[in-house]
């Protein structure tokens, strides 16, 4: 159900201007608060909103109950007001009815639509013995009205707008009531669960209800009211309060909670808002310092009128202006209008909490007008036609008019054209310091059954510009979604997008629009119908039915997100100008996970934030809930597969790629509960916490943690340090540890400058990180040209001496893989690599054109400058055949695509790899080779510009046994061809039995030995880290771990820990199988 923005400004707007309402409770009879029509009966006994929080017997028909009249309820004192109008009169009848038939003496009441006082109705009458009601003699001037029924022991109800503007008679209203339903509201602090007193409450997504029963309900002493007098069914409640606020942004707080009641039923609702803060200023114009009176200021959740609404104000006499529930989040916005002053858009302080703020003098330039009209192709006006206007300027990301369905036209204005297709903004600004000083607007216009079409147009203060704006006949697009039974699925989002891939598969910057939206999973804020931003608009009915109408002729991708079903993807889909396309979806059938959450206490915990977050393919997936009362939670809609879920998420990181621990993995069935509860405190993990600093100074960025143990690999990414640099990190498995500043999911973390540490088996570690910068500065030679080409790369690789022994940890291999990138002055050839932590490095420069040269191993202790990297020109490539390339999954289809990643690896005589340029694993990494398929089971490799010389080549594929070839000659401008035939490979999975000893696989090394007494060694990659991160072989089990991919043999193995005598053993590998295999550390 999607939110109307415009309830947020009603209801500000009516709880400064309608005028107090109470809930009066009587004692005695039932009868009316009025007599028939106009005459009002004398005031009944009042008490408190609070008193009676009982609810009536099951049948009140047969009960004489207290009249119960929530605030809102009309004033029997005042007389009702009369529309002046001598004329046109109209009689409005109808009956009030159960589901058992019609019901007497119940109170009926007429209110204009438009500004409805509830203490002046235009009429008041009772039912009669049949139900039967008349409002008579209405007067035709009030335009737009409704009839409302309220009654003891019963719902309210609600008729439509009535137009009366006419002067004919209505009849056959009619008003079903059910037994009184109520909540009993508490409003919360939800920072320490502190109740809020004096908080409005309020019904959203109908305005008539709302103002009836909610019109200054607020809470008493114990943060408590009472809404009564609602009929059965789904409501949408909020709360706010002076100082407090809802965070759209965070799901503990939402704007709006979703209550579902029955017919005579009591519900208890908690409602948590956050401590914001007040501002207030004085708005002036600019020029002559004139104060402005009734200047409008908008709080927005974003720099357009396209974001959120979330309070509206205005200036007094004097100019000034306050807002009582300012959200201490990076989004909020004002927007300030005045008549003839330009619009103007500020960003909210964030900084200060519970307190007043003084945002000091806004001024106001003078705005110029911008007018136009809206026409058909044939030249006919459009009336009713939505106009923005957004400032013309480079769009990133989604491309907004590439997107159907949604409402993400970034506009600072919004306008509706009149009966001749006209619109005037009068308020424009004359430029913009991020476009230029004189400023080109993009005025958009959207008609229903037209495509929409967008004019550019300058404006100058104290000027006038005018726009012609031309529809032409756009397409619709109607469908229905189901189940995977073909049952229809209502309040699913729609959202439509122009697939560009046919021009080279990107859209008009270079983004495919579509693709983008298809790569979301699960990021949609439901209750609100917002997906990463994107305000949708489209929703199916409870036929599953959904039309989206005003399409450009093209080819669409249509998705789908439900809240209980997978994301559902059409793509393909081709609409012509004119026409109807139907697009029917299914959505699979999706599973859910549940459970309690305890805090490190061993307490359930309320209103706790908890997520699921899964990898699948290149991207990760999340849903979140809050749990209840109990320390409840569930996650609805996940896809089937395997999960990470964790509690007391940070609010504003839902929605992030920040956390996988294999650890804690979750598998979800779909259409299955499964049950899992979360503790804060994890056995054999530990919270981990302590102060980073940059060269001995507090670091206040993000920082991000990888590595693991024997239980699972971890990911931290993105974790905030605070302005003293102190950090936090809860549950982290056993193991070795590689900390680095930045975020990983980003890509911005600083993979070379890390600090290494272990967590042991305390259930708290303090770990105080100190990064220390060092550079490398040198200068790069290509004889041959006088200015170094665009493509040139120097970047730094670590290197770990080897051990002298021939055991292998793994963290060889992955320094080997990280590299840092250089600063490069093209024209003098210097350059500089920043953010290198204490170590040995290989440095590396490469060019299509100059070749590929390394220099090292260098020690970098301190700054080192002078390292000369000279290209010749010279490389070579390599090329050749994968055979007996068979996919696990023996498929036609899995034959054809050979869809598995190939690492190519050199090292040189001494082992030492080199690394050949890019990000790891990103599609730049050039380890990583494409393999094209020719022939059943047959792939062709190729790569080129490689370094000259005598290398070891090592080619491994996931789920095949790594081949390698020595002694491999790289000529110069040659390629040297190699064929690799894979073998099928297996596993081994080593159980250390130890229970006592803090065991993780970093700090343990081995040896390998086949049985023809040549080393076996499993080169580890970021295949393999994924692997071992998302697939532990079992997450409950201690002390696990997997080495993959050995070639069928007998081994010999020897295994080192630390102050542990070294254990010696054999083992068996088969193909596709895995061997398990049991050893015992005894201390030295």
């Amino acid at each position: 159900m999607q939110m109307n923005r415009s309830l947020l400004v009603f209801t500000l707007c009516a709880l400064a201007g309608i005028g107090a309402f109470v809930l009066y409770f009587q004692s005695g009879d039932a009868s009316s608060p009025y007599n028939s029509d106009t005459e009002a009966v004398e005031n009944e006994e009042t008490d408190s909103i609070q008193r009676d929080q009982r609810l009536p017997a099951p049948n009140p028909k047969h009960t004489n109950h207290a009249p119960i009249r929530n605030a809102g309820a009309p004033n029997p004192e005042s007389k009702p007001a009369r529309p002046d109008s001598p004329t046109l009169r109209v009689n409005i009848s109808g009956v009030v009815r159960d589901d058992q038939g019609g019901l007497a003496d119940i109170s009926v009441y007429l209110f204009p639509s438009a500004t409805p006082r509830f203490d002046q109705p235009l009429a008041t009458t009772k039912s009669g013995a049949t139900g039967e009601f008349s409002c008579d003699n209405i007067s035709a001037a009030a335009g737009r009205v409704f009839v409302a029924a309220l009654g003891d022991g019963w719902s309210a109800a609600t008729s439509k707008d009535i137009d009366v503007s006419a002067g004919h008679d209505v009849s056959g209203v009619e008003l079903v009531i059910f037994a009184e339903a109520a909540l009993n509201i508490t409003v919360r602090n939800v920072e320490n669960g502190a109740v809020i007193s004096n908080a409005t409450i309020s019904l959203r997504a109908n305005d008539h209800l709302n103002a009836l029963l909610c019109s200054k309900l607020i809470t008493d002493g114990n943060g408590s009211a009472r809404l009564g007098h609602l009929p059965p069914g789904e409501h949408q409640v909020a709360a706010s309060a002076k100082m407090f606020c809802a965070d759209p942004d965070d799901p503990r707080t939402p704007p709006v909670v979703f209550a579902t009641i029955r017919a005579g039923e009591m519900k208890q609702l908690d409602i948590f808002l956050k401590p914001g803060y007040a501002i207030f200023g004085k708005i002036m114009a600019k020029d002559g310092g004139k104060l402005i009176e009734d200047a409008e200021i908008k709080l927005v959740l974003g720099p357009s009128l396209n974001h959120e609404l979330l309070a509206t104000t205005f200036s007094d006499p004097d100019g000034i202006f306050r807002l009582d529930a300012v959200p201490t989040i990076n989004d909020a916005h004002l927007c300030i209008s005045a008549p003839g002053f330009a619009v103007q858009w500020r960003p909210c302080p964030t900084e200060i909490r519970g307190e007043e703020q003084d945002i000091g003098v806004i001024e106001l330039a003078a705005g110029g007008v911008l007018q136009g009209v809206v026409l058909t192709a044939a030249g006919k006006p459009i009336a009713g036609a939505k106009v923005s206007l957004r400032h013309a300027r480079e769009k990133s990301g989604f491309i907004v008019d590439d997107i159907f369905g949604a409402d993400i036209a970034s506009a600072m204005m919004v306008t509706t054209t009149d009966n001749d297709g006209t619109f005037i903004f009068n308020s424009v600004p004359s430029s913009d310091p991020l476009v230029s000083n004189e400023t080109h607007f993009e005025i958009v216009a959207r008609a229903e059954g037209f495509a929409p079409a967008m004019e550019r147009a300058p404006t100058t203060a104290g000027q006038e510009a005018f726009v012609k704006i031309k529809l032409s006949g756009g397409g619709t697009l109607v469908g229905t979604v189901t189940d995977q039974a073909s049952r229809p699925l209502a309040h699913v989002w729609i959202v439509a997008a122009r697939d560009h891939r046919e021009n080279s598969g990107s859209g008009k910057d270079g983004t495919n629009t579509a693709d983008m939206l298809t790569r979301i999973d699960n990021q949609i804020d439901f209750a609100r119908g917002k997906v990463v931003g994107i305000q949708l608009e489209c929703q199916t009915d409870a036929n599953g039915e959904y039309t989206i109408t005003g399409l450009p002729e093209g080819k669409y991708a249509i998705v789908a997100f439900s809240p209980s079903h997978s994301r559902g993807i059409l793509r393909d889909v081709q609409l012509k100008a004119g026409g109807t396309t139907r697009a029917d979806i299914q959505l699979a059938v999706a599973g859910s996970v549940m459970g309690r959450f305890y805090n490190a206490s061993g307490v359930t915990e309320a209103n706790v934030v908890v997520a699921a977050y899964a990898f699948s393919n290149d991207r990760f997936t999340l849903r979140s809930a809050v749990t209840d009362s109990n320390g409840i939670y569930r996650i609805d809609g996940l896809p089937k597969g395997d999960y990470t879920v964790e509690g007391r998420v940070n609010p504003n990181e839902v929605g992030r790629r920040g956390a996988i621990n294999s650890a804690q993995r979750v598998n979800v069935r779909a259409s299955g509960v499964t049950n899992y509860d979360i503790h804060e405190a994890l056995p054999n993990t530990s919270r981990i916490y302590g102060v980073v600093t940059m060269n001995g100074v507090p670091f206040k960025g993000e920082i991000s943690l990888g590595g693991g143990g024997l239980s699972g690999m971890t990911l931290r990414s993105g974790v905030q340090c605070d302005e003293h640099g102190r950090y936090e990190m809860k549950n982290i498995p056993l193991g070795s540890y590689m900390v680095m500043p930045g975020a990983t999911f980003r890509g911005a973390a600083k993979y070379l400058l890390n600090v290494r540490f272990r967590v042991s088996r305390t259930p708290e570690q303090e770990v105080d990180i100190n990064f220390i910068t060092l550079t490398i500065e040198g200068k790069v030679l290509m004889p041959f040209v006088d200015k170094l080409p665009a493509d040139v790369e120097v970047y730094a690789a670590a290197h770990e001496p080897p051990d002298p022994e021939g055991f292998h940890s793994g963290w060889e291999d992955m320094s080997a893989a990280l590299s840092e990138q250089a600063t490069i002055d093209l024209d003098t050839g210097a350059f500089i690599i920043e953010n290198l932590s204490p170590g040995q490095y290989f440095v590396y420069a490469r060019s299509k054109d100059g070749g590929f040269v390394r220099v090292g191993p260098v020690i970098v202790d301190r700054p080192i400058s002078g390292v000369t990297l000279e290209l010749d020109g010279k490389t070579g490539s390599l090329a050749g055949m994968i055979e007996n390339f068979v996919p696990r999954d023996d498929t036609e289809k899995a034959k054809k695509s050979h869809n598995s990643i190939g690492i190519l690896m050199l090292e040189d005589q001494e082992g030492n790899r080199v690394n050949l340029g890019g990000t790891l694993g990103s599609p730049n990494d050039r380890s990583i080779v494409g393999v094209e398929p020719d022939g059943e089971y047959k792939a062709k490799f190729s790569r080129d510009n490689l370094p000259v010389g005598t290398w070891t080549v090592i080619f491994q594929v996931n789920n095949f046994a790594p081949i390698e070839k020595h002694n491999v000659v790289i000529e110069e401008s040659k390629t040297t061809t190699l064929i690799f035939k894979l073998e099928p490979a297996g596993d081994l999975q080593v159980t250390v039995l130890n229970s006592d000893a803090a065991l993780d696989l970093q700090a343990m090394s081995y040896t390998i030995t086949a049985s023809n007494g040549l080393p076996y060694r499993k080169r580890i990659t970021w295949v393999d880290i994924m692997t071992n991160m998302l697939n532990p072989p079992d997450p409950t089990k201690q002390n696990v771990f997997l080495i993959t991919d050995f070639p069928p043999d007998t081994y010999t193995m020897t295994l080192k820990l630390p102050d542990m005598k070294p254990v010696h053993t054999t083992f068996i590998i088969e193909s596709d199988e895995t061997t398990e295999l049991d050893v015992t550390f005894e201390p030295k």
